[in-house]
């Protein structure tokens, strides 16, 4: 996320996984994640406890997060 572009407002987006981030302090964060299947479109990454702020995920990144969840 550190080069994460942030999108605020009304989000019109499908969560397609629930993700969840374990810190090693004992923190947790849950995510929406939305990548689609076009591999020329941007992925979307969204803090559950805000909806309306989420952030753009590259193409090249995204379609690395697609291989990896289609490999499950």
């Amino acid at each position: 996320m550190n080069t994460a572009v942030e999108n605020l407002g009304e989000l019109d987006y499908s969560a397609e996984y629930n993700m969840t981030i374990f810190y090693s302090n004992d923190v947790t964060t849950n995510y929406h994640l939305s990548l689609g299947s076009h591999r020329t479109v941007k992925g979307l990454l969204v803090n559950q406890e805000n909806t309306s702020q989420g952030y753009e995920i590259s193409v090249d990144h995204a379609n690395k997060l697609r291989d990896l969840v289609s490999k499950r």
